[in-house]
């Protein structure tokens, strides 16, 4: 474990940074690869979730990919590290859709598995959980930038 500005890096520092790919997804989706933008949108919102679970000293590891129990049972977990209670998953069917239908294998499906309407919801859901979770962690220094 290395430090950055005097702090020790830890598995939410680097799934914070990671959960920043949010804007290769919207580069994705202008360049019409709505495969490749909906699959970068899952990745935003599992590593957006898992930052916040590692910095309540959760296993992120635990609930792997399945965004509906990270979403759930993960920031349940982190809600009760007080400091942590402010940060909640935006409401909205957007992110409710990419939450339950998202999977860590859509990388390997024929193209077209993600329609571009589809991977367009996604990747705004996405840039919105990012905002809800990660950019504000770092604002409050919970994670490194």
């Amino acid at each position: 474990m290395g430090q950055l500005l005097g702090k020790p890096v830890v598995p939410a520092d680097h799934y914070a940074l990671a959960a920043g790919t949010h804007r290769a997804a919207a580069l994705a989706l202008v360049r019409g690869h709505s495969d490749a933008a909906g699959y970068l949108a899952g990745y935003v919102v599992e590593c957006s979730l898992k930052a916040i679970v590692g910095a309540a000293g959760g296993s992120a590891q635990l609930y792997q990919h399945n965004l509906a129990k990270l979403s759930g049972a993960g920031l349940q977990l982190a809600h009760h590290v007080s400091h942590l209670q402010r940060y909640i998953m935006p409401p909205g069917p957007a992110v409710d859709d990419l939450v339950q239908h998202w999977r860590s294998d859509l990388r390997y499906r024929e193209p077209g598995a993600v329609p571009p309407q589809v991977a367009r919801r996604w990747v705004g859901a996405a840039a919105r959980v990012y905002h809800s979770l990660v950019q504000k962690a770092i604002l409050d220094g919970v994670v490194l930038p």
